[in-house]
């Protein structure tokens, strides 16, 4: 899978009786990481745990024709959660498709989520002599001169400055 690709990886450290699983399972000494790229569920049998979880969404689609490339998928970390026993849906946001014919924009990507928190996909790239759509890490490239989309922060447009914990 390229890096950049629409993922959420969930990390945990294995030793104290952690049970979980979903995800493609990774071991790295004491920790265990649980990385979805498809939708899925995370199943954790023991009592509680403490996570750590990465959030990316899904990228835009390039432009058509001299069109510029799509933005990236928002990335948020988050540190410290501690979540009970239970199944929590992972959602993986699709990369946008790129445009077809003339004068036609790629596709804005999806968000993925975890735990009722989500990550924005990213902007589509603009067609020729066009600007790029908004996006979560970065909007879509303008072309020809075009402006290119700005990035927008989920939580700003709440009112809230930033989530504790939360890299935008």
């Amino acid at each position: 899978m390229p890096i950049g690709a629409s993922k959420i990886t969930l990390m945990a450290a294995s030793a104290g009786g952690i049970v979980a699983s979903g995800g493609t399972e990774t071991s790295y000494g004491a920790y265990k990481s649980h990385t979805f790229t498809s939708s899925g569920d995370f199943i954790l049998t023991s009592d509680s745990a403490v996570i750590d979880y990465l959030i990316v969404g899904g990228g835009g689609g390039g432009g058509y024709q001299g069109g510029a490339g799509g933005g990236a998928g928002g990335y948020r970390t988050f540190s410290g959660t501690t979540i009970s026993a239970g199944t929590f849906g992972v959602v993986i946001g699709a990369g946008g498709s790129g445009g077809t014919g003339n004068n036609d924009d790629g596709n804005s990507g999806s968000a993925s989520s975890f735990n009722s928190l989500s990550s924005a996909g990213g902007g589509g790239g603009a067609s020729l002599g066009r600007d790029g759509l908004a996006g979560g890490s970065g909007g879509g490239g303008g072309s020809d001169g075009g402006a290119g989309g700005y990035s927008f922060n989920e939580y700003a447009q709440q009112g809230m400055q930033q989530a504790p914990g939360v890299n935008p």
